[in-house]
């Protein structure tokens, strides 16, 4: 009974909303107040340890995140206290798998160094959320660059755990290419010189353990381009244990 009892007082408050299948934060700036009385619940270092943020839910004036690297605190706020709820720390885990489609410099099939906690949470169950561990892969060439970010999903539970869900899930992906190889080329493209690649993700909550993953792939070309332009989208069921996706060529996949 205990269980049960602490289990709709740390779901339900937050993550009540049954209708909602993506919950948003706002990230907020800390009064002076609010950021010790923060770290005192928190027990993190305030002088010391400065890389932490605090977020609220939309829509509600008392429900409170903070993502501190990647420790992912609960909080409720009564009056002017904060109080702890919950916890999840992903500091010791590593991605079990990683196979990138954009980025190729380098061992691509090892974790990535920069790793975060996206701020937002993503209905999984009727009554559950996940949040979205993020690897993100960059390179950078002859007048251009790329970045690539892969997501694992983790629902959150009581008592500080979780359990992951899906792995190495496109995310995003952000490409400049060079156009423009000559004063000609520059001229004639009014200083538009690069074609840009943008892959945009919007998750769409099914049922239990099953979404959808809607993707969106544009390439804006400059003038003297020789690529083609692209504007579509595509859509991917994934489900716990089957969660494959694989883009079009035509995407610029390597």
């Amino acid at each position: 009974m205990k269980k049960i009892l602490l289990s709709l007082l740390l779901f339900y408050p937050v993550m009540g909303w049954a209708t909602e299948n993506i919950i948003d934060f706002k990230r907020i700036e800390i009064k002076a107040q609010d950021k010790k009385n923060i770290c005192k619940v928190l027990i993190i270092e305030c002088q010391q340890n400065e890389d932490w943020h605090l977020y609220r839910v939309k829509n509600s004036s008392n429900q409170f995140y903070v993502i501190s690297d990647l420790k992912f605190y609960q909080l409720n706020k009564i009056n002017k206290n904060y109080e702890l709820l919950n916890s999840w720390d992903f500091s010791n885990y590593s991605p079990q798998k990683v196979n990138t489609f954009w980025a190729t410099q380098g061992d691509v099939n090892e974790p990535s160094d920069h790793k975060f906690i996206y701020p937002r949470l993503f209905k999984i169950s009727e009554n559950t959320f996940a949040i979205a561990l993020i690897q993100s892969f960059g390179e950078m060439y002859s007048g251009g660059g790329m970045s690539e970010e892969r997501a694992d999903f983790f629902e959150l539970l009581i008592d500080s755990k979780y359990k992951l869900r899906f792995q190495d899930i496109p995310f995003s992906v952000w490409r400049m290419i060079r156009a423009c190889f000559s004063y000609m080329d520059f001229d004639i493209s009014m200083g538009k010189c690069h074609d840009d690649e943008t892959l945009v993700l919007n998750i769409q909550y099914l049922k239990p353990y099953v979404w959808q993953m809607n993707y969106h792939y544009y390439r804006e070309l400059s003038p003297v381009s020789n690529n083609v332009k692209i504007n579509e989208r595509k859509s991917y069921k994934i489900q716990y244990l089957i969660d494959q996706i694989y883009f079009p060529e035509s995407w610029g996949i390597d």
